[in-house]
Order: structure tokens, then C-alpha cells, then sequence
């Protein structure tokens, strides 16, 4: 039975779930290609359909906050950080995601620095960008 938490006027359901963590089992040669795909899939609408069906995003949706459970499904840890999008992602967030999937270098450092993420004169290369950007993007490649 998950413990509920009061607090504020919010509510925190906790519980225990088992499973083998997403970030060790992302390149696991053993996984047939159509089990890796769906597990990317299922990681895909976890993460981005929750601004649809709530309004709430998840802020850090790494590998490491999620699991695979022995049923197939694809447990959710760690919903400390979110960020409120009440009319759902908004399309610059998803083109800059779509660039880092396609490897449009150039258009992701221009996006980047046209809404804001990164100052004209920031001394990052793309590759920094890349790199930081690695952890959500890979497993969603």
C-alpha cells in the first residue's frame, strides 16, 4: 500500500517499486531490437505526455528515473522537479528535441540561443551542448 503525504493543499503517493533500472538496461545486447524499441516508446510517453494529461513536466527525465519492471511496464521514479505547462510542450521545446535526434547541429545552437537557453556570446561548443543534453536524448534515439 503506497503512503500518501499532505502537504500544502498537494498530495505525494509513494511507493515501492521493483525493477532493473532503465540506464543499465538501455544497451543490453540480450534486448531484440523490438523489445528496446518499445521500451523507448513507453519512455517517450512517459515523459511527454504528461503536459498533455496533466499539465506537468518532468524536469530531469534521465534513464536512471526509470525502471523496467518484470511485466514489461516502465516504472517512474523521482517526481521532485517539474516544470507547469498547462497548454502542453511548447513547439520550440520539441524542435530542439527533434534537432538533437536528428543531429541538426547548427539549428540547435541557434534555437538554443534564440529562446533564451544559451547567450548569444556563450563560450559552449555544440558538442558541450550535445554532451549535456546526452542523458535525455540518447535513450529516446
Amino acid at each position: 500500500m503506497p503512503a500518501v503525504h499532505f502537504a500544502t493543499g498537494k498530495v505525494l503517493v509513494t511507493g515501492w517499486l521493483d525493477g532493473a533500472p532503465l540506464s543499465t538496461r538501455i544497451n543490453d545486447l540480450e534486448l531484440s531490437g523490438a523489445e528496446r524499441d518499445r521500451i523507448g516508446a513507453a519512455l517517450v510517453h512517459a515523459v511527454y505526455a504528461g503536459p498533455e494529461l496533466t499539465g506537468l513536466m518532468r524536469a530531469h527525465p534521465h534513464p536512471g528515473n526509470f525502471l523496467l519492471l518484470a511485466d514489461g511496464r516502465v516504472g517512474v521514479l523521482d517526481f521532485g522537479a517539474v516544470v507547469q505547462l498547462p497548454d502542453g510542450i511548447p513547439a520550440p521545446l520539441g524542435r530542439n528535441a527533434a534537432m538533437v535526434l536528428t543531429g541538426d547541429r547548427d539549428g540547435l545552437m541557434t534555437a538554443m540561443t534564440e529562446l533564451g537557453f544559451l547567450a548569444p556570446d556563450a563560450p559552449v561548443s555544440v558538442e558541450e551542448v550535445l554532451d549535456y543534453l546526452a542523458p535525455m536524448s540518447i535513450p529516446f534515439a
